[in-house]
């Protein structure tokens, strides 16, 4: 390299823009040679498009006087602030708005639904925030084909007024936190060929449009409960349905296997019962199914291994710990050379009973024959055999005597700790005493004569 040469001159001046922060590197919109030539003469002006230009700053307002521009599209730029609420007139005839992929925030205003002949709003990837307004109906004049929102900051539910878009065809509002129900009157959205909700907190039955063209229908990661609509098997084009991660109870519908387009269908982690149903390989172009995490049970069909199942297949998790899924052994050769499914082995035998513990001794009453064990002779041997006898049945002798028994039951215990009552005094008085009224008596040593 010679210094000073043209070559040594350019590399200077790259190191030195190498150099520079990005920062300065960008321009506000209102620098660039494409707006200052709408400025110049508004009649030429039918789009301003700046895509990836490393613009900076807010919008401009006054965008709205550009009355011919038909596209403004400043996508993956670093555009900050709101958008104008003068960005549209009803004089104006922009169709294509795309802002997507810039740092934009705030509420969508008003009058940006009042944008006559809008086609398509671009707006994800931003930090838009707040609801969305009741006037959505009037974009475009009710024509709009494309509304993507998704990947903001935008709450609340679904106004109804957006059933009124019979010419909407691609809807995706992803990752936000909408809430709510879906609004029946989505029913209204007959032109829909892709509709993307997922990962936001929707409630309640699904709600989708009777749509015939619909293909792609994306309501995974929401709170959607009840049971799956049969009529989603009316879809003829209906190529990709995705439900995983919701609270969808009930049994797997059969109608699958009348959608002839089906390609792929992920139902994971929701509480399904019943078996999978075996119409589903009657779908020749099913690639991709995903049932794990659920409550089905049953066998596992052999006709799903009709089903192509080139993209993925799982039936159940990959872990014998974290399956839920109560497949019925065994499972067909055809669909375990496509898909992951285990069947969890049988719950092993309840443990035997312990033995039967020796039969309880007679109750004291029954067992004790007073007439026969109360022979008494007034000698020690004789009482001492007597209560041994007693002891050996668990009881407690209270009273004992061979004339007063004769006439009525002995008094016996089972409790010790309960003091019985004494009885009364035969006739003539008692021949000999021989237990004292305590129910410590058996431990005692015995003695002879009237107690």
């Amino acid at each position: 390299r010679v210094e000073g040469s043209p070559c040594a001159m350019a590399m200077a001046r790259f190191l030195a823009l190498a150099a520079l922060p990005l920062a300065a590197l960008a321009v506000p919109l209102t620098d660039t040679d494409e707006y200052k030539a709408c400025v110049a003469d508004p009649s030429t002006c039918t789009e301003i498009v700046l895509r990836n230009a490393d613009l900076t700053g807010p919008l401009p307002s006054g965008l709205g006087e550009f009355t011919e521009l038909v596209k403004l599209e400043l996508n993956i730029n670093q555009l900050v602030g709101h958008i104008p609420a003068d960005l549209c007139t009803p004089n104006t005839k922009l169709q294509s708005l795309n802002l997507h992929s810039n740092k934009l925030s705030g509420e969508l205003p008003w009058e940006l639904f009042e944008c006559p002949n809008l086609l398509n709003l671009a707006l994800f990837d931003n930090s838009f925030s707040g609801s969305i307004p009741t006037n959505v109906a009037n974009v475009g004049s009710g024509n709009i084909h494309s509304i993507f929102l998704q990947q903001n900051r935008f709450t609340g539910p679904w106004p109804p007024e957006v059933g009124l878009l019979a010419a909407l065809q691609d809807f995706q509002i992803q990752n936000n936190d909408f809430s709510g129900m879906l609004p029946v009157e989505m029913g209204g959205l007959v032109a829909l060929t892709r509709v993307h909700v997922a990962r936001n907190k929707f409630t309640g039955p699904l709600a989708l449009p009777a749509a015939p063209k619909l293909r792609t229908a994306n309501l995974d990661v929401n709170s959607f409960s009840h049971t799956i609509p049969m009529a989603l098997a009316s879809y003829t084009d209906l190529s990709n349905l995705r439900l995983n991660n919701n609270l969808l109870t009930g049994p797997f519908p059969t109608e699958f296997g009348a959608a002839p387009a089906l390609e792929k269908l992920t139902v994971n982690n929701n509480h399904l019962t019943g078996p999978i149903p075996s119409e589903l390989g009657a779908t020749g172009k099913l690639a991709r199914i995903n049932t794990e995490q659920n409550s089905l049970t049953g066998k596992v069909p052999a006709e799903l291994g009709n089903a192509p199942l080139d993209e993925f297949c799982r039936l159940t998790a990959t872990s014998i710990a974290a399956v839920t899924n109560a497949f019925v052994p065994p499972v067909p050769p055809e669909v375990a050379a496509k898909c992951t499914v285990l069947v969890k082995p049988p719950p092993p035998s309840p443990p035997s009973a312990p033995p039967s513990p020796p039969p309880s001794p007679p109750a004291c009453e029954e067992a004790l024959d007073c007439t026969a064990l109360l022979s008494v002779t007034g000698h020690e041997a004789d009482l001492a055999a007597f209560f041994s006898a007693v002891q050996a049945l668990g009881c407690v002798a209270v009273h004992s005597n061979s004339s007063y028994c004769k006439d009525e039951e002995c008094q016996l215990i089972d409790d010790p700790n309960v003091t019985p009552r004494a009885p009364p005094a035969p006739p003539g008085g008692y021949e000999y005493a021989h237990l004292p009224y305590s129910t410590h008596a058996v431990d005692e040593p015995l003695g002879k004569g009237p107690a």
